[in-house]
């Protein structure tokens, strides 16, 4: 059974770098969401890797705050 994130080897045939530092890198530069562990190893989610690879944008969670409205002197909410 897999497991819920990448594995080294699985990381390293992603980004094509062995090293973790460059491996970061290549996340960052590609705007992959990922974790570092205490080693610095970086963790990314397996379903995150599959829906990036498919090119679906990832559904994460954002709070989006509206502005009230104004008419007059009143404050109408939404």
């Amino acid at each position: 059974m897999e497991t819920e994130i990448l594995s080294d080897e699985e990381l390293t045939e992603l980004t094509g770098y062995k090293a973790r530092a460059y491996q970061r890198r290549w996340l960052i530069d590609r705007q992959w969401v990922f974790v570092e562990s205490r080693g610095k190893r970086p963790l990314v989610g397996r379903m995150y890797a599959r829906m990036k690879l498919a090119c679906l944008a990832p559904l994460l969670p954002i709070r989006i705050r509206r502005r009230p409205r104004r008419c007059g002197r009143q404050t109408i909410r939404r």
